[in-house]
């Protein structure tokens, strides 16, 4: 028996159709969903019904997906849609990215010297961009740091999870 939370292959949310789970944090569950008629596929954050009825949580759930959309940055995945599932389970949806966390890549060992310094200086720039927008991470690590395919030689980073986000006064 599933939990009443997950959503199941087939499963209609917005204009989009769940294939499979993908992830799985405190806060929710990634899945794969495709737009049927048009084929784009995305990543659908769907927060976990046990925690819907605490209001904390979705504060910071539609904090993360306004916090991203504000920043506007090429190195922090985009989230470009916001709803509710018909049980009423907030979600949005982001970009789906190919290839994998950092943390999973370090798994085989260490990156060379020239790729370590360009996934740094694609964090440094994420970074800055979300402190010019008075936006703190506040959970940096290398699970929230995910290396992209198809971009040329080097990875192309995505900042990820910005659910715990402080916003901070420029003051």
């Amino acid at each position: 028996i599933l939990p009443a939370y997950m959503l199941r292959p087939g499963d209609e949310v917005g204009n989009y159709r769940v294939l499979e789970q993908i992830g799985e944090g405190g806060m929710g569950v990634i899945y794969l969903a495709e737009h049927p008629t048009i084929g784009k596929r995305v990543a659908l954050k769907v927060v976990h019904a046990e925690l819907c009825e605490h209001a904390e949580v979705i504060d910071r759930f539609v904090t993360e997906a306004r916090v991203v959309n504000a920043i506007g940055h090429r190195h922090i995945v985009d989230i470009f849609d916001f709803g509710r599932t018909a049980d009423g389970q907030p979600y949005f949806t982001m970009e789906m990215l190919k290839g994998e966390s950092l943390a999973k890549r370090l798994e085989r060992g260490p990156l060379p010297t020239l790729t370590a310094v360009a996934v740094a200086r694609q964090v440094a720039s994420a970074l800055a961009a979300a402190h010019a927008a008075g936006v703190v991470h506040r959970d940096l690590k290398p699970d929230n740091l995910f290396l992209t395919e198809d971009r040329g030689s080097d990875p192309f980073v995505k900042v990820l999870d910005f659910g715990i986000a402080k916003l901070v006064d420029s003051d």
